[in-house]
């Protein structure tokens, strides 16, 4: 017999042999009537009566009031007499009695063995439990307690039943104040006490208690609870004195602190900060709308960025602002934002540099750039009267491009410049080729080809913040390596290179040149559409077709 058989085999043991017991019951009882023995037929019928209401309680009684018409039957079978039906019937009624006892003492056994079994199980819920757990009476004195409680107070369980419960907790006033404000409310929650020990020492905690009642609604009594929190508290401690030296440490930091919330709202500023703004408190700067601290392009800068938060995009964890102090002064600021704890909330940590001396020698040193590379602009244009103006032209529909392709601002500065001087190289080439009418012999053309190393060659050592002599270099080459002067192709060639080279062909195609008169706007933008993704990048050929048929750009006069 394998396993699952047993265990059906058991399961159903005490029905297998109430069946077995009351067919043998029938048949000893027919077998009696028989042969004489009819004390043994009265009796027999209690043996599968007691097992039927002992295992099977209200079942097993309709179960025996069945075993019971059989019986009579069996008496109205074998005999007429009326005296022995007459004890039959006061049998039958006896049978049913003794059914009934059986199975209301059963009943009571499962409720009891029940009772046993949920009172075990509660005291193991209570004893396992880390808070001190205790049952206090309508004398204030304690009825029971748990494990948890011996060891809070350090006295045993027996010592602690029946002693004033008031009397462990420091605070003794406060606590019967509470004990009689649960029999008013029903219950009080979180309230700080502290618990004495046998030896002295205090533990913290966090007392709750509810009102005890019986199964009538009466109320008998409280049951409380109390939580420790020392290492919560000590945590909070721990927590608070690391903000206050971390604030202190704000306070003398040379770089502008904020601390703000998720919405923005400036819960604390250094004093570099207020330095920085001009403002004389941390008030005045909450108070001083947004638009009135910041110039109107960071402003709008910010509205975008919030919307963008509302979308659950990520904000910039750096970036550049510019402010207006408190006096109207622009000034600079370098930020650079990152998530911390204040007050035990997460918020956001803002940290100013002004950069504004830096910013202000950049544009310094960007004006000066830019008066160089228009003189040496000039000069080639003095060497080339024909194409005069070109570079300006094919710096302003390169700067158009860059713009349209939404690249950085300084890489746009970066394609500008190189775009104004990218024919610095022919001032090495004579002046009757650069303005001869008529069409170039092969020599001629390939000493034409030369300008973009030449141009290279002058721009490689100036210091410029940008790859202006490699953009130089590469204004000539084509994605399918058709270019010159090194037959590059694709991402091998920079992307300010190919802004620039498509800017050049459409200003030159639709412009005059001495051996031919201009093509056309029409011409030149079929050439680059025709060999986009070919000889020029896709994504510049799109924006600069979206730029003339889209939004009506003019090469400038």
């Amino acid at each position: 017999m394998d396993g699952k058989h047993y265990i059906y085999l058991k399961r159903h043991l005490p029905l297998i042999a109430l069946i077995i017991t009351s067919i043998l019951c029938i048949a000893i009882s027919l077998s009696s009537l028989k042969s004489g023995w009819f004390i043994i037929f009265q009796n027999s019928f209690y043996i599968p009566i007691i097992i039927s209401c002992f295992y099977y309680k209200k079942r097993g009684f309709i179960f025996s009031v069945i075993l019971s018409c059989i019986y009579f039957l069996l008496v109205l079978a074998f005999t007429k007499e009326s005296s022995i039906i007459f004890q039959a019937i006061i049998r039958v009624f006896i049978f049913i009695f003794i059914a009934g006892v059986v199975t209301y003492l059963s009943l009571i056994y499962k409720q009891v063995k029940e009772l046993r079994v949920l009172n075990v199980y509660n005291r193991s819920l209570i004893e396992a439990s880390l808070d001190p757990l205790l049952v206090i009476g309508m004398d204030g004195k304690i009825i029971d307690v748990n494990n948890a409680t011996e060891t809070a107070t350090g006295y045993s369980r027996t010592e602690l039943i029946g002693t004033e419960f008031s009397g462990y907790f420091i605070e003794t006033e406060q606590v019967r104040t509470i004990y009689q404000d649960v029999f008013r409310v029903g219950y009080f929650r979180n309230e700080p006490l502290k618990i004495r020990h046998r030896d002295g020492h205090v533990t913290l905690v966090l007392y709750n208690a509810s009102l005890y009642q019986d199964e009538k609604g009466q109320a008998v009594g409280v049951f409380a609870a109390a939580r420790d929190i020392t290492d919560r508290k000590e945590a909070e401690d721990s927590l608070r004195k690391s903000e206050e030296n971390f604030r202190h440490s704000l306070d003398d930091s040379p770089l502008g602190v904020r601390i703000v919330t998720a919405e923005g709202e400036t819960i604390y500023a250094n004093k570099a900060i207020l330095d920085i703004y001009g403002y004389d408190s941390i008030e005045e700067l909450k108070n001083t709308p947004l638009h009135k601290r910041y110039t109107p392009e960071t402003y709008a800068e910010f509205q975008l960025r919030k919307e963008k938060r509302l979308c659950g995009e990520s904000d910039q964890s750096e970036y550049e602002i510019s402010i207006l102090r408190k006096n109207g002064e622009v000034r600079y600021i370098h930020v650079l934002r990152k998530e911390t704890f204040w007050n035990s909330k997460k918020q956001f940590q803002v940290i100013y540099q002004d950069i504004t001396e830096r910013k202000q020698a950049e544009e310094r040193t960007r004006k000066a750039l830019g008066a160089t590379v228009q003189a040496i602009a000039v000069t080639v244009e003095t060497r080339d009267p024909y194409t005069a103006g070109h570079q300006r032209k094919v710096a302003d529909l390169a700067r158009a491009i860059a713009t349209e392709m939404n690249l950085p601002i300084d890489m746009i500065d970066e394609i500008s410049i190189s775009a104004t001087i990218h024919d610095l190289g022919k001032i090495s080439i004579p002046s009757e080729i650069l303005s001869k009418p008529t069409k170039l012999t092969d020599i001629e053309f390939s000493l034409i080809k030369t300008h973009p190393h030449s141009g290279y060659d002058i721009l490689k050592n100036i210091d410029f913040p940008w790859p202006i002599a490699r953009i130089v270099l590469e204004h000539h080459e084509r994605m399918n390596g058709s270019g010159y002067p090194n037959g590059l192709t694709g991402d091998n060639i920079l992307l300010e290179s190919k802004i620039l080279a498509v800017a050049d062909v459409v200003e030159a195609m639709a412009s005059h040149r001495p051996y031919r008169p201009s093509l056309g706007i029409d011409v030149a933008l079929e050439e680059i559409e025709k060999n986009k993704g070919i000889l020029y990048d896709n994504a510049v050929a799109d924006a600069c077709l979206r730029l003339f048929r889209g939004k009506d750009y003019q090469l400038q006069g």
